[in-house]
């Protein structure tokens, strides 16, 4: 009996205990990497993931990186789908019903355990998807559901063999997705209200379908040539296309009559082979009746000039129409369109695609990958029109900026240079050679232009990390009251900030804020003293501060007009050290009362509280604060009233160096 208890008691310890033993690693890692891919996404909580997994019988943090299940969750926001793609586990995503927005990475459908993905109901754009290529690891999805969003005729599919469910409806495709004829794997497909026009042919080669709506498009074809044998097929809906055949009545039995309405096909009845009146489509019905009378010569005639007359006048107004469009939208870039499927797109892509084929297919001239061939077109299929769930950033001096991802798996920005709308466009190249030939480990590179109609364009490498100013002011922790400094201020944002993950503590570090300051000032000294003439920048803020994978800055936004000196630029690097050590918004104003804590010798109530979070004692956190206070005394330089006092940017950068003898020399 005694053994018998002992071998029941090691059982219990062995029950209780084996769940820890499965994975230590799980939950820290996959809960970072989820707290990534979801950072800049509102309403989305990791604990609520995890007590839902929990829900489910899941193991914490280790069954919710399984099953993503979050659909209409009211979640707002752009996925970083590159700390998605490392969650290695992951088999199941389901992010329907919210508002995501941006576009998807080709790396993303690479992951190696996942099989179903349902991102409907968004406003996700760009391209989509990939193409098989040598070497490269294929997707394992079987299921896919991208109905809803904003997705272009940039959709490539060779790069699924395995896909057996696709739902690509409401989306304005316009053209038949790359590689759906070889999915010879997938039994169920919509691509219903796509504006897909075209031969339906490649249908014909997907054998194992059993479920094909096509409804609600411009397909052409032969029916039922150019579809997949019929006898395979459990459901059928290819109404409203431009199909031409016969639907026998066998067929018609078992699909029904809605399945074949405006689908350009003629319906037989039952025991005869001519077309049935009462199953044609309603703008059909009563030809054959009507066939057999023959129209007089002045009925052909007043028929003829009314439709001639109606013609004119058509055009007439569409032109009127088009004109009225063009008063009201002068001036106002902002002003959206509607273009097909829905989306929008501003005035000025209709205007450059309305200029003919010259305008519409101007090239992409690209400084990094001359080989590659773009056109303005393609730039406006990557960005599902420059549609507003590309857009990430709107106001910004020189324009508005759109994301992205060209073929190759290129992730760009895309500029669109308002303030060059005026300029020649031999003006325009004259300075973007120019621009081509600035490069820095911390100022963004141009990676090429495009010039469309009066338009300009510039291309960058797109920053995962974003600007600056996200990190410091959109982060939980919130900044201390510089004019009410209190001691419990330091507190409040410990607590706050303690519960984020790695990637974002490590941006709120003395260490890293610092390697932050030199960056930013070795790109600026650089723009002003390594050509034969300085180029001023002309408006530095965090907003145009942006931050690679390592939060190496890289600075933008400069070089394209606009006035200014290098001095303006040194106090406006001023003003941004003072927002990068304080957390808060930096002003005039904030500057004094700054100034007055430090010659107080208390710099400790105006610094950032997420700053001490990276002490590992006392001591260090002492001498860490001894530094902030050096680097703003630097900030002050900066800010003289007198520009005759400040200093140049390279002395700037030996001040901020001294500061940190240890620091890494770049």
């Amino acid at each position: 009996m005694d053994s018998f208890a002992s071998k029941l008691l090691l059982l219990l310890v062995i029950v209780h205990v084996r769940p820890s033993l499965q994975d230590p690693s799980c939950n820290a890692t996959e809960r970072e990497l989820l707290s990534n891919a979801f950072a800049f996404v509102s309403g989305f909580r990791l604990s609520q993931l995890l007590q839902n997994s929990t829900g489910r019988g899941g193991r914490d943090d280790c069954s919710a990186a399984t099953e993503i299940r979050l659909p209409s969750r009211n979640l707002r926001g752009t996925v970083s789908w590159k700390f998605m793609r490392d969650v290695s586990s992951l088999r199941v995503l389901d992010l329907s019903g919210n508002s995501l927005r941006g576009s998807i990475p080709a790396g993303f459908w690479s992951a190696p355990l996942l099989t179903e993905v349902n991102i409907a109901d968004n406003h996700l754009g760009g391209a989509v998807g990939f193409d098989a290529q040598h070497g490269r690891p294929l997707s394992s999805l079987l299921v896919l559901n991208l109905s809803g969003n904003r997705f272009t005729n940039s959709v490539r599919l060779s790069g699924f063999p395995r896909l057996r469910f696709l739902d690509l409806s409401r989306n304005d495709l316009r053209s038949w997705p790359s590689g759906l004829g070889g999915l010879t794997q997938l039994s169920y497909l919509d691509i219903s209200s796509c504006n897909i026009s075209g031969d339906g042919e490649l249908l014909a080669g997907l054998s194992s379908l059993e479920h094909l709506d096509a409804s609600r498009n411009w397909i052409s074809g032969s029916f039922p040539a150019d579809l997949p044998q019929l006898s395979r097929i459990k459901f059928l809906d290819i109404s409203f296309n431009n199909f031409t055949g016969r639907v026998a009545a066998m067929d018609l039995r078992k699909f029904g009559a809605g399945a074949f309405v405006h689908a350009g096909v003629e319906i037989l009845s039952e025991n005869t082979s001519t077309p049935s009146p009462s199953l044609l489509p309603e703008d059909h019905r009563g030809e054959q009746k009507r066939s057999h009378r023959k129209l007089s010569r002045p009925l052909v005639w007043g028929l003829a000039l009314s439709a001639a007359l109606l013609s004119v006048l058509t055009v007439v107004m569409v032109a009127a129409c088009v004109r009225w469009k063009g008063w009201r939208s002068e001036g106002k870039s902002k002003e959206t369109v509607m273009t097909g499927g829905g989306a929008a797109a501003p005035p000025w892509v209709a205007e450059i695609i309305a200029g003919g084929p010259v305008d519409a297919a101007a090239p992409v001239v690209m400084f990094e990958k001359p080989l590659l061939q773009l056109t303005f077109l393609e730039l406006v299929a990557a960005t599902s029109g420059f549609a507003e769930e590309t857009q990430l950033a709107e106001g910004r001096r020189s324009g508005t900026v759109y994301r992205a991802v060209l073929p190759g798996e290129i992730d760009v920005v895309i500029k669109l240079l308002d303030s060059a709308r005026t300029m020649e466009a031999a003006a325009a190249k004259a300075m973007f050679e120019e621009l081509k030939h600035l490069k820095h480990p911390n100022i963004l590179p141009l990676l090429g232009f495009c010039i469309a109609g009066r338009e300009k364009l510039l291309l960058y490498e797109y920053m995962e990390n974003g600007d600056l100013r996200r990190w410091l002011q959109e982060l939980p922790a919130g900044h201390p009251n510089v004019e009410d400094c209190s001691g419990d201020a330091w507190e409040r944002g410990a607590l706050a900030s303690s519960s984020l993950p790695s990637q974002e503590m490590a941006a709120m570090g003395w260490a890293t804020r610092h390697r932050i300051a030199i960056g930013i000032a070795r790109g600026l000294a650089f723009l002003h003293h390594a050509g034969s003439k300085p180029v001023v920048h002309g408006r530095l803020v965090p907003s145009n501060v942006l931050l690679d994978d390592d939060f190496e800055p890289r600075i933008t936004d400069f070089g394209t007009g606009g006035g200014g000196s290098t001095e303006e630029d040194v106090y406006c690097y001023g003003l941004l050290l003072v927002e990068l050590l304080t957390g808060k918004v930096a002003s005039p104003a904030v500057v004094a009362a700054v100034r007055r804590l430090v010659r107080e010798k208390d710099a400790g109530r105006c610094l950032d509280p997420r700053l001490s979070q990276h002490a590992s004692d006392s001591e260090e956190e002492e001498r860490a604060e001894k530094e902030m206070a050096e680097a703003l005394r630097v900030a002050f330089l900066c800010t003289a009233e007198s520009s005759e006092k400040r200093p140049t940017m390279r002395q700037v950068v030996g001040l901020l160096k001294e500061i940190r003898p240890s620091c890494p020399a770049w």
